[in-house]
């Protein structure tokens, strides 16, 4: 995986940026590859990453690609995710997932996945 642009800034002047910085750095590009998904919204708690689609007024997402690859993912690993229904809202909960690196990596993993 390579390195954000601002990992590299820290050594071209030799002082390390810190764990928790270099996490936040990776926040964006975790965001950027999450829409392309379909995701409003994430939201890493507690050891567990959640997953906002959009409401069902926009029920032709719910048959798109993007959300098929989800989908995919939830029958890859049924003890790990759950598909939740809140609000008319649809949710997705990935859990055991312990940083912001951990969360990327796992959606580029899905992002790479065929739809269902």
């Amino acid at each position: 995986m390579p390195e954000p642009k601002s990992l590299k800034l820290s050594m071209a002047f030799s002082r390390p940026i810190p764990d928790i910085a270099a996490e936040l750095i990776r926040i964006v590009p975790m965001r950027r590859i999450a829409r392309t998904l379909g995701v409003e919204k994430v939201a890493l708690k507690q050891g567990n990453l959640y997953l906002y689609f959009v409401g069902k007024e926009n029920a032709a997402y719910y048959n798109s690609n993007a959300f098929g690859r989800c989908l995919s993912y939830l029958q890859s690993e049924p003890l790990r995710c759950k598909l939740r229904d809140v609000n008319d809202r649809c949710s997705f909960l990935i859990e055991n997932v312990k940083s912001v690196t951990e969360a990327l990596a796992l959606l580029k993993h899905i992002a790479a996945m065929r739809p269902v």
